[in-house]
């Protein structure tokens, strides 16, 4: 019977063979940001970041005083441009339908 800690040891050494062989850039990453307006409720605002981000309660209010405090905030970072399309549509839509002008913004992180 194999041994199955050198089977293992041999599948990792193939792949880390394959990855250095192999340079695959890894894709843009994006974040999105949150820009304050003096008509957006901050209630509303903190309730799209426990909506949609998955934010607790209380890490969403905060966040939401950084964004009324400097004028905006990352809220999200880390995501394709797919996702950061789709949070960022299903926020902006959220605000409109409540007849909020909350400006969402997607940025190329570096």
């Amino acid at each position: 019977m194999p041994d199955t800690d050198v089977l293992e040891r041999t599948k990792v050494d193939i792949v880390d063979q394959l990855r250095q062989k192999v340079d695959v850039p890894l894709p843009p990453m994006y974040m999105i940001v949150y820009h304050n307006d003096n008509v957006t409720t901050c209630d509303f605002v903190a309730q799209t970041l426990i909506d949609f981000f998955g934010y607790s309660p209380e890490e969403a209010v905060m966040l939401t005083n950084i964004v009324d405090t400097m004028g905006q905030g990352v809220v999200a970072n880390e995501l394709s441009l797919e996702i950061a399309t789709h949070l960022r549509d299903l926020v902006v839509d959220r605000a409109k339908n409540f007849g909020f002008p909350m400006q969402v913004e997607i940025k190329a992180q570096n």
